[in-house]
């Protein structure tokens, strides 16, 4: 069920995507070490990606798990305890979306079957028209800690004009908000692609305007 493998260039237009962790899954109570483990493991199935989702994301997370191992064992983790490990992995450069302020809906839940074996089966759901290609990908930290994507390609005559644009966008949509003080409305003016704050790019290389 590791269908995210045929959707390595750019996402299925469905909106959805689906793979597996074979394994137990980890606590956010477990070690760190188990941790590490567990993020490595879901960053392998991921990396042929080429692209990360820059939108709202719903997570489906449905554990296998014999229903003998859930009940009898002083091991088997709570269901609300592997969402954040699982999350975890799945943000940064080497995951696919750039931090978990995206995430709009988690549903976790187990289910039995007669196999020994554990595995974690993943579906995520999100906009379709929010992605950017992780090639080069960086940001740019216009003001007030506000980041937008500052993607490879733009031609290097076109870089000032670039950064120019986005820096506009920002003063105005500040300005119109003290105004207006209604942020849906000014939120109008900006680009589709969101801007992230600063704070959650701490993976990301992220560059000041003011340096162009």
């Amino acid at each position: 069920m590791t269908l995210i493998k045929y959707h390595h260039k750019q996402p299925p237009k469905d909106g959805v995507l689906h793979f597996s962790v074979f394994g137990k899954p980890v606590s956010f109570q477990s070690s760190k070490t188990h941790k590490e483990m567990i993020t490595r493991k879901i960053q392998q199935i991921v990396a042929p990606v080429e692209y990360i989702l820059s939108g709202d994301v719903q997570f489906e997370i449905q554990w296998i798990v014999p229903e003998k191992y859930r009940y009898e064992s002083d091991s088997s983790p709570d269901v609300d305890n592997i969402i954040k490990p699982t999350l975890d992995a799945l943000v940064g450069p080497n995951g696919i979306m750039i931090d978990d302020c995206q995430v709009k809906s988690v549903k976790c839940y187990w289910e039995d079957w007669e196999r020994r074996e554990q595995q974690v089966n993943i579906k995520i759901i999100f906009d379709n028209d929010h992605w950017l290609r992780m090639e080069g990908l960086r940001f740019i930290h216009v003001e007030d800690g506000l980041c937008f994507p500052f993607p490879v390609g733009i031609p290097k005559d076109s870089v000032q004009a670039y950064v120019q644009l986005i820096r506009t966008a920002v003063k105005a949509k500040s300005k119109l908000e003290l105004n207006l003080e209604d942020y849906y409305r000014v939120r109008l003016i900006l680009p589709v692609q969101r801007f992230y704050h600063k704070s959650r790019l701490r993976r990301f290389e992220v560059i000041e305007a003011s340096s162009f």
